[in-house]
């Protein structure tokens, strides 16, 4: 059985040559080689590519929730009140309106993260957004009846999902952050 050994010279194949450490050890990396920065930014997707998937299955998630009621029917005074879902109400009263409008904010941010997992601050809204309309959920400010209703099993879900992302946007950000601080050249 013949073995061919392939010297390296002027017509070896480009590609990564391996330096010994030694020899490295006086450059700006401190001895890492450090990719090119198109190489680097690919590298970057590819490693952050986890992040987008969980982003579109929670976008996913919100948008199912949606059309479900958030609140429980109750009764005062003798009379039935059933509060309507998310998407009736956004025509109900000014704070119901404002509260779809970053609804539909949050859900536009979680799609951009879905396709563009390396934005700078997007998760950060994302977190921001996740925690307000949990607030909003659970402080019921649009309600004005003597004794607020509680929240239904969707409604629940929803919250404890906003929570969930919110704690995703600061571990993607957190994370974003972390890598802005490696050298890049």
């Amino acid at each position: 059985m013949t073995h061919y050994h392939h010297a390296p010279g002027p017509s070896s194949p480009p590609g990564p040559r391996h330096v010994p450490p030694q020899q490295l050890a006086g450059t700006p990396s401190g001895g890492i080689r450090i990719p090119p920065p198109e190489v680097r930014k690919l590298l970057l997707k590819s490693r952050y590519a986890g992040f987008s998937r969980v982003y579109s299955a929670v976008a996913v998630m919100f948008l199912v929730l949606a059309p479900f009621p958030l609140y429980e029917p109750q009764t005062v005074d003798g009379r039935l009140i059933e509060y309507r879902t998310f998407l009736e109400g956004a025509t109900h009263t000014t704070a119901t309106m404002l509260g779809f409008g970053m609804y539909l904010i949050f859900v536009a941010a979680l799609v951009a993260l879905s396709f563009q997992p390396l934005a700078r601050a997007v998760p950060t809204l994302v977190a921001v957004m996740a925690v307000a309309l949990a607030a909003v959920l659970l402080s019921k400010p649009s309600i004005v009846e003597p004794q607020k209703p509680d929240l239904t099993p969707a409604g629940l879900a929803g919250v404890i999902l906003m929570f969930l992302t919110a704690g995703l946007g600061v571990a993607q950000e957190l994370a974003l952050w972390r890598e802005a601080k490696r050298p890049t050249a």
